[in-house]
């Protein structure tokens, strides 16, 4: 067994006995002599970490000596987390090429980043490519990114398809778009259902939106007690709608 193995044994047992300090420092030292699994391994803690030039410099060192083929997808991720430590250092031209490589191998939160790099840089047409693929893999993120695209674009028919799919994937945000397209496209009834849904899911603004439809459709004491839950929850508005229901009550007598 090589100095490196050793180390890298050594730190595995040191990590699973919940001593970081010292299981980082041995994997520093299995890193140093040539460990792939070692120095991706380093490289995680490192970034998860925030020390971000010193992840980079073993994931760095991982590409080059090699990782094995078990458990697969270890070189896309760590090609992942170069495109992340890139990123967050100013440099998306490096980022790119980095999630393009792991994108090239079907990753798909490798996908995912890219299109956002891509969008934030300008690039919306290569983005909303890039998204289209990453959610016909079953990328929820992209799904949600895409439908924000095209909504925006006036097509709420695919936005919302491709909003179901995001709440498919257990996305709360994509439940509260979902529900706001189905109030634009005339059905008051499933966006309450979807707005219960994400109360459910802890979303407070939900709670006002529930409250505001609930008046739409002149549920007016489920309004009022959902609204006063949104007022308690810091929502401003909803004192103001509360004052709108009572004089709406008042209208009735």
């Amino acid at each position: 067994m090589s100095d490196a193995e050793a180390y890298y044994e050594i730190a595995m047992e040191r990590a699973q006995a919940g001593d970081m300090a010292t299981a980082v420092e041995l994997f520093r030292h299995a890193s140093d002599g040539g460990h792939g699994p070692a120095a991706f391994l380093l490289g995680s803690i490192l970034k998860d970490g925030g020390q971000y030039a010193e992840a980079e410099r073993h994931y760095r060192r991982a590409l080059a000596v090699g990782l094995p083929p078990e458990p697969p997808g270890l070189v896309e991720e760590c090609e992942v987390s170069m495109g992340f430590i890139r990123s967050k250092l100013g440099d998306p031209a490096a980022a790119e090429q980095f999630y393009r490589s792991a994108a090239a191998r079907g990753h798909v939160v490798a996908a995912f980043n890219l299109g956002n790099l891509l969008a934030r840089t300008g690039r919306e047409a290569e983005a909303e490519k890039v998204w289209r693929q990453a959610a016909a893999a079953g990328s929820p993120d992209a799904a949600m990114n895409l439908a924000e695209m095209v909504g925006d674009r006036g097509d709420l028919i695919e936005a919302e398809r491709l909003l179901r799919q995001a709440v498919d994937g257990d996305l709360t945000d994509a439940i509260t778009n979902l529900a706001n397209i189905r109030l634009q496209r005339g059905d008051p009834y499933e966006a309450m259902a979807l707005w219960r849904k994400a109360v459910a899911a802890g979303d407070h603004n939900a709670i006002f939106n529930l409250g505001i439809v609930l008046m739409m459709v002149g549920e007016l004491d489920e309004a009022e007690t959902t609204l006063r839950q949104a007022e308690a929850a810091g929502h401003t508005e909803a004192t103001q709608h509360l004052k709108r229901l009572a004089a709406a009550r008042r209208r009735r007598q």
